[in-house]
């Protein structure tokens, strides 16, 4: 038996109305399957041949597809009427996209990418980088636009660059998971286009993708819009939010019809799931075949959130600053009023989490058990006795405002110390370097 990793791509003629499909998986061929025919043009196009023994094929997804015609240079015309016939591309080469989303480790992740380019370049592994630029006017697309699809491919492969490489390749961006101030309702939209893009190129394509579950990320979603300079309250921000957003199985499933569910890779942001610091880039690199990501065990942990003292005292800031103060100011916090990963907000109370919750109950288990294989239908940890049962905040007081902003105060202080003396160290070791160089 002879095994093809390949991709199928299967078009919907215009007289019906399912929308086009995209089948992945692995196709199992008899040897004997292999004909003596010497070009696919010269396959029949009536009766799909003679033989009806060498009509052979299944994918490991589960969709099975029957009149497949083979060539001995392993050519594969597909024949299901009333579906367009189109030819499977084989490659070696995996070109895994990790697309976030927001809110989940994505930059932590990239940072040890960026980081350790010349340690996956040794397992034969590209990193792409984020391709920022472009990703922030994906993020917001509304509609098919031909101009960013070209756009996007070039820059890939401009980033690929030899085409000799024969490993694979990482491109990560959490704006390919879609806008979150719009529910990533336009997801269906980037999906298209991130797969029109990759289309040409010779590369089995593999989404991978963390989700959190909808009360967390909501709260942080919350945090990252005072971070942006907002003055909501939580209970403002929250009285017009559309519960018909982030259900994920929407967005996974936006991936999956381009590229075939066996293609998503999908990951839980869970503490439960994720125990410890390394765990976060353990799996990812277990994903996509890294042994080195794997083992690694230097995480550093990005764009940790802010308690919620230090968080109010940015919100109120807000009215009076501009950009720049507020942006020295978020610094500044930050220096002494980070919460610890995974500890949580409590914006909501206890019944509103629960009700909230009950919203994606659903969804998240339609991810568990098609993306997960969980029969369960356990997506995430469900709320433990007493998890947010803690006190209700009670606000920002004059007391303990004046006391972060001291201590941030006095630690941006010492760190100017520090440096200083940095300074006048390497200064008086250059005077005596440049006085032993004229002696």
């Amino acid at each position: 038996m002879i095994q093809f990793s390949v991709k199928l791509f299967l078009q919907a003629e215009d007289t019906f109305s399912f929308r086009s499909l995209l089948l992945y998986g692995t196709i199992y061929l008899l040897h004997n399957i292999i004909t003596q025919q010497s070009y696919l043009s010269d396959a029949p196009t009536e009766n799909y041949g003679s033989d009806p023994s060498g009509w052979y094929c299944f994918f490991d997804n589960g969709i099975w597809i029957t009149e497949i015609y083979m060539t001995e240079q392993i050519g594969i015309l597909l024949y299901v009427l009333p579906i367009s016939k189109n030819i499977i591309i084989l490659s070696d080469s995996t070109f895994f996209l990790h697309i976030g989303i927001q809110k989940t480790g994505s930059t932590t992740i990239q940072q040890i990418l960026q980081q350790n380019i010349k340690e996956l370049e040794k397992e034969k592994i590209k990193y792409l980088g984020r391709l920022p630029v472009l990703a922030r006017k994906i993020r917001v697309m509304e509609e098919h636009d031909p101009a960013i699809i070209h756009t996007l491919r070039q820059q890939i492969k401009e980033e690929m660059g030899d085409e000799s490489f024969s490993g694979n390749y990482i491109l990560s961006n959490e704006k390919f998971a879609g806008d979150k101030m719009v529910g990533y309702k336009n997801t269906p939209v980037i999906a298209e286009t991130v797969f029109k893009a990759l289309e040409p190129l010779d590369v089995n394509v593999k989404i991978i993708v963390f989700l959190r579950r909808q009360d967390d990320f909501l709260e942080s979603t919350y945090a990252q819009r005072i971070y942006s300079g907002s003055t909501l309250t939580f209970e403002e921000f929250f009285k017009n939010f559309d519960t018909s957003h982030f259900h994920w199985d929407e967005l996974v499933d936006s991936y999956a019809d381009y590229f075939g569910p066996s293609n998503v890779i999908v990951h839980r942001y869970d503490q439960n799931f994720l125990p410890h610091k390394d765990s976060l880039i353990n799996l990812f690199g277990d994903s996509v075949g890294s042994s080195f990501l794997k083992n690694y065990s230097e995480t550093k942990i990005h764009n940790s959130g802010f308690i919620r003292d230090t968080l109010e005292i940015e919100r109120i800031a807000n009215n009076y600053l501009d950009k720049q103060e507020k942006k020295y100011l978020r610094d500044l916090l930050r220096k002494v009023g980070s919460k610890d990963l995974y500890e949580k907000y409590s914006f909501f109370n206890i019944s509103q989490r629960k009700e909230f919750l009950n919203n994606y109950m659903e969804s998240n288990a339609r991810v568990a058990c098609k993306y997960l294989q969980d029969k369960s239908g356990t997506l995430f940890s469900p709320l433990k006795p007493g998890e947010y049962y803690i006190s209700p905040y009670e606000g920002l007081t004059a007391d303990k405002a004046v006391l972060h902003l001291t201590r941030a105060i006095l630690e941006s202080r010492s760190e100017q110390v520090a440096k200083n003396s940095d300074k006048r160290q390497n200064h008086s070791y250059l005077k005596r370097f440049i006085r032993k160089l004229l002696r």
